[in-house]
């Protein structure tokens, strides 16, 4: 069975000192020379299992994160991606590994997914004034089961610009029957299906989207969400009086 994925090394940066529970900025989400913002890893160690991950806010200040349909297979409820523990059956036993039990060898154990048996798409944005330069997320589990047949099976990663136009892409795509080996999230290799990395770079990313687009396997996790942050500067008043009479005037 042939694969086709792509791998970028990771880069150890220093902590980031920001009071929010679920990151710190450790890792880069892809290859660290082009990460020249703030790194920021989103871990979900620090929110309870069943806690939602959907909406602003919810697991990173900027960062909005919503599920969407499938239009090509059965989909649990949109707005349903929730918090998962290893070997929790709440809120999801989201995938199941050979030997080790539901939602095994997360990087952690916490990580974030929707119900079994359905697929949900993701999309990634980011509040007015952020983009982000690099975007990454480890998802596990995937080519140890194929429910809906094919020949072939695919996911896929988009980035977009403020123009809505693709900038990057990621495409992992698996091959013949189920893997239970390197699709298994205790057995799979960093590389493998079961443990991808999957990984768009790009200046100016403000949207990222994965959609299972072709006889995927439905029982996935995901974990270790990151990205190259950048801030768009907040213009400066004038400070003469003969400024801020103009703006006044304006």
């Amino acid at each position: 069975m042939v694969a086709l994925r792509m791998l970028r090394s990771s880069l150890q940066a220093a902590l980031l000192a920001v009071a929010f529970p679920t990151f710190v900025a450790a890792q880069t989400c892809a290859d660290p020379t082009r990460c020249h913002d703030t790194p920021v890893l989103v871990t979900f160690e620090g929110l309870p299992a069943g806690t939602s991950v959907e909406g602003l806010g919810a697991v990173y200040p900027p960062l909005n994160i919503q599920t969407a349909a499938s239009a090509l297979y059965p989909s649990c409820t949109v707005g349903s991606a929730k918090v998962i523990e290893e070997l929790n059956p709440f809120p999801y036993g989201a995938y199941s590994t050979g030997t080790s039990g539901i939602n095994a060898c997360l990087t952690g154990i916490h990580g974030f997914a929707d119900s079994a048996d359905c697929v949900l798409d993701y999309q990634f944005t980011f509040a007015p004034g952020y983009t982000v330069s690099c975007f990454s997320v480890l998802m596990l589990d995937y080519a140890d089961y194929f429910p809906y047949g094919g020949a072939s099976h695919s996911v896929l990663m988009e980035a977009f610009d403020a123009s809505n136009v693709i900038v990057d892409t990621f495409t992992l795509t698996e091959f013949g029957g189920t893997q239970p080996g390197s699709g298994d999230a205790c057995d799979a290799q960093p590389g493998d299906p079961g443990r991808t990395t999957m990984f768009v770079t790009a200046p100016g990313i403000v949207k990222v989207r994965i959609r299972f687009t072709e006889a995927p396997d439905p029982n996935v996790g995901f974990d270790d969400l990151s990205f190259c942050l950048q801030e768009t500067p907040t213009p400066v008043l004038p400070s003469t009086w003969s400024g801020v009479k103009s703006r006044l005037v304006d």
